[in-house]
């Protein structure tokens, strides 16, 4: 026998339709249909029926039929109001609220292709592009390429989106606003008609349908669905603590825990005494003062002198480890004269270095500061004509003396740029009949060429890099490139000629890099590995597994012991050469990872990406330390001057920029760009057009030191010399191409 209602109760049925109608709302749509269904049938259930009905399901498994209800308006409607609500809140609030619009905006947009309402989709995203397409062009890429539900399993991207949830640190009080504005007045005025009787409960539904509220419910759906929040105090509203992005992204952090060595690499005793003896025998001096890879270790007041009998130690100078003798990579066991000529050439070097940076005006007595004070650098600009836009990559080698391009049309070419002929090495003479390096020099072919063509690759060819052996003493002997073949080739620069071939990747090549000493060198495929190889094996000894998408750049730590990756999945790694571990992951960028660079004392890392964005990194806690923006393109190149105070970048935009690492903070960003992105009908391309505005309207940067525009050149590679003298080469545009 049943109990009876209170007087003040709806009946049973309009009960379950209010709680239908607030499950809906919220985004509980297992919970709508099991009620719905025990409601219907009320008959008991077996075991087997129980555990198939509660089973776990994929997320939005279920709710095709109450989409076919809602208006594809809803989806616009929700996000358009999400986004007012956001930049009409207090500035002290909108910092905290901004990470719920993207993850709302492209689960609104994947959920209306999948419910195959193309048109809806297409007319949000064309809404939406300009809010992300110069922070997220990557993604809003990804998003344009979806057109029906089967490309959304089939996109591993759009999938990650699908599978993981969005992680959103908020504080106490952002959430309190945002989960008012969500639910509104709703929840009052439903119960309000609960009170009352069954007709003004129907009322109240039927008002609360209106095409705003369907919005907001929208929203509330997705973040109950796809959004996990971590509420912080309120007081805890620092830029790390409230860190966003999917749950894999985050937990990738985790992994920046562990101890670095980023100290200078130590050097053989022999080795100093040898150059100490050369130089002071060439001019007398002390060597006090003196910035030398082979001699930093041994002058610094902090490190005690080593013997040939010390045991190998590891060394703490200013609170930097440097790694011992034994935590290097195999090398030769004793020092060659190539060695000795290259270290004595960069005491030399360091003697005749411009100083660079805001401290370069130092003195004893006087000290000045400011961005006006700063001492800028000469920046010498080399540019390649008629190249017919086939021009890919270009690099100059550590002495200046050679300037290498790869071509799409597989070739490379080398200029001497002193203007000296390039002499081919005679293979008629008798070795035994050498007794110097001299006799070797005048054993060359009689030409007066300075140019070469190399010719050995099947495809284009995206990267070179110099043997950086003889340093700035003289021009390297050897060369590496790497190609679309997949393959990356050795060539000599004595015969100029293809000497090895290196195979082991699966897929086009887009990066090679030589390492410090010589030794090792690193590459980057799209097969989403990088690999490192000795010279004078073909096939690789390591290979660094973890990306999610292509490996587009690498670089060599300056002490050898680590190799930092940059990739398509928007972010940097940090991995041990010996072992082959990841030991930091870099999260910041909005797109491919485009190039890098390390600081010369070991401690920062740059990288530049598709976002328009260069972060500088502190790699020891893996956390950003400022970002730069400026560039209205594609950034090719990044390269520190040698007191690691100032960073360069050379891109797309034909602009060189200098930027002060040391002082001040940018948060501005540059105008948006993005290429391929296409809709039926082009209408994406007329919103991105909108979205890009002029090309020349890009905000002025406090940390930008000066900025160097050139006529028509796009720049592809800048680098410092040792004595700071920035360098730069590229190729002429011709006015359409710009």
């Amino acid at each position: 026998m049943s109990a009876a209602r209170p007087g003040g109760a709806p009946p049973a049925d309009d009960s379950n339709k209010i709680v239908l109608e607030y499950l809906y709302r919220r985004g509980y749509y297992k919970a709508e249909q099991a009620l719905r269904a025990e409601a219907a049938g009320g008959r008991a259930t077996d075991l087997d029926e129980f555990a198939k009905r509660n089973a776990e399901g994929k997320r939005g498994q279920g709710v095709d039929e109450w989409r076919k209800n809602v208006s594809p308006a809803v989806w616009e409607e929700g996000v358009t109001a999400l986004r007012d609500f956001i930049y009409g809140s207090l500035d002290f609030h909108r910092p905290e609220l901004l990470p719920f619009l993207l993850p709302i905006f492209v689960h609104a947009y994947i959920d209306l292709v999948s419910g195959g309402l193309r048109e809806a989709a297409d007319s949000l995203l064309n809404k939406f592009l300009p809010e992300f397409s110069e922070t997220h062009a990557a993604l809003m890429r990804m998003l344009a390429s979806l057109k029906s539900a089967a490309s959304i399993s089939e996109s591993e991207e759009a999938m990650r989106w699908r599978t993981d949830r969005y992680l959103v640190t908020v504080t106490q009080r952002a959430w309190s606003l945002l989960l008012g504005w969500m639910q509104g007045n709703r929840i009052s005025a439903t119960g309000r008609g609960a009170a009352t009787d069954g007709s003004t409960t129907a009322a109240s539904a039927s008002s609360s349908t209106n095409l705003q509220d369907q919005g907001r419910d929208k929203v509330l759906s997705i973040v109950n669905e796809r959004i996990k929040l971590r509420i912080v105090p309120n007081n805890a509203a620092s830029k790390a603590d409230l860190a966003s992005g999917l749950e894999s992204e985050v937990r990738l952090q985790s992994q920046n825990q562990h101890d670095l060595k980023l100290g200078a690499a130590p050097s053989d005793p022999k080795l100093e005494r040898e150059v100490r003896r050369i130089v002071k025998q060439e001019d007398g001096v002390t060597m006090e003062g003196i910035t030398s890879t082979a001699l930093s270790a041994s002058t610094s007041a902090d490190k005690p002198a080593q013997t040939d009998a010390d045991p190998p130690v590891s060394v703490v100078i200013n609170g930097v480890e440097s790694p011992a003798a034994s935590d290097m990579p195999p090398y030769p066991a004793s020092f060659r004269l190539i060695d000795v000529r290259r270290e004595v050439e960069k005491v030399r070097e360091a003697r005749k270095r411009i100083k660079l940076g805001p401290n370069a005006f130092e003195t004893s007595t006087v000290t000045k500061t400011g961005s006006a004070d700063l001492s800028k650098p000469s920046v010498c600009l080399f540019t390649l004509h008629d190249t017919a836009a086939s021009l890919i990559t270009t690099q100059i080698s550590e002495d200046s003396t050679l300037l290498a391009a790869g071509f799409a049309d597989s070739h490379i070419r080398l200029w001497n740029l002193k203007g000296q002929p390039l002499r081919r090495q005679r293979d008629d003479f008798d070795p035994e009949k050498v007794g110097d390096v001299e006799k070797i020099k005048r054993m060359r072919e009689k030409t007066d060429v300075t140019t070469r063509k190399l010719i050995g690759h099947s495809g284009p060819v995206y990267a070179i890099s110099f043997d950086p052996l003889a340093g700035p003493a003289g021009p390297p002997r050897y060369m590496l490139s790497s190609s679309q073949d997949s393959t990356v080739r050795m060539w000599s620069l004595d015969t100029y000629s293809c000497v090895a071939v290196y195979r082991g990747h699966r897929d086009p090549v887009w990066d090679v890099e030589w390492g410090p000493k010589g030794v090792y060198f690193a590459s980057a495929s799209r097969d989403r590995t990088a690999r490192l190889w000795v010279s004078d094996r073909t096939a690789a000894v390591r290979m660094f597994v973890g990306h999610l998408s292509d490996v587009d750049c690498v670089k060599f730590h300056p002490n050898s012991l680590y190799l930092a990756t940059g990739s398509t999945d928007r972010t940097c790694r940090l991995w041990d050469v010996q072992r082959g571990n990841c030991l930091r992951v870099f999260l910041g960028h909005r797109g491919a990872v485009t190039t890098l660079a390390f600081s010369p004392d070991g401690q920062l890392l740059a990288s530049a990406a598709e976002d328009m964005q260069i972060i500088l990194w502190d790699i020891a806690s893996g956390k950003q330390i400022k970002s730069f923006s400026g560039h209205a393109t594609r950034i090719n190149s990044l390269s520190f001057s040698n007191e690691s105070t100032l960073l360069v970048s050379g891109g797309s935009d034909c602009s060189v920029k200098i930027w002060n690492v040391t002082v001040g903070s940018s948060e501005n960003r540059a105008e948006g760009y993005m290429d391929g992105l296409a809709l039926e009908g082009g209408t994406l391309n007329s919103a991105l057009t909108r979205a890009k505005g002029p090309a020349a309207a890009v905000p002025e940067q406090p940390d930008l030191v000066c900025n160097f525009i050139t006529k028509q050149t796009r720049v592809l590679d800048v680098r410092f010399t040792p004595r700071n003298l920035c360098l730069a080469t590229g190729a002429a545009q011709s006015s359409e191409q710009l």
